[in-house]
């Protein structure tokens, strides 16, 4: 069976990466940040997948500069996000955050949907920090959710999946 992987950023407006959240299909999240997030750890990361990794968004865009390397011509990229375009195109949003709802998708942090530069800020303060990770993991697992309903909902081709994957 194959091992794809899911990854959510976060980032300051300068767009340097503080954390970084990932998960599998087995429902485990886990997070790079402070310490941990460094290249031989993502690299890592990213050698230990052996299908696709999706995303929404620009966050492969931001992790290549962040870790100065080049993912998408080296792994099975795939932005959700252009997927949601594709099946919803009269869709009321597709930001990641009314894709949950669409898919009943909960949440125990949503703080940071409505004013996300006061992540920023909670980020740098201890007292927030948790509230933060807790945000992130909810991003990622949700991610995972996302993924698996779009895919059943709308019957996503393997065809389909090969003609969107970023190089």
């Amino acid at each position: 069976m194959q091992k794809n992987l899911y990854i959510d950023a976060e980032w300051f407006p300068n767009q340097e990466i503080f954390l970084i959240g990932y998960a599998r299909e087995d429902g485990i999240v886990q997070q790079m940040y402070s310490r941990s997030l460094h290249a031989r750890g993502f690299k890592k990361l990213l050698n230990d997948t052996t299908g696709h990794i999706y995303f929404y968004g620009p966050d492969i865009g931001l992790c290549e500069n962040h870790f100065e390397m080049d993912i998408r011509n080296n792994f099975d990229c795939i932005n959700l996000l252009r997927i949601t375009r594709y099946c919803m195109p009269n869709a009321k949003s597709w930001k990641l955050e009314h894709m949950e709802k669409v898919f009943g998708c909960t949440r125990n942090v949503a703080k940071y949907k409505k004013s996300i530069f006061q992540i920023y800020d909670d980020w740098k303060d201890p007292k927030y920090r948790e509230r933060v990770l807790q945000y992130n993991v909810d991003d990622v697992r949700n991610l995972v959710l996302v993924k698996q309903r779009l895919f059943k909902r709308y019957d996503i081709s393997k065809e389909y999946l090969n003609s969107i994957i970023m190089r």
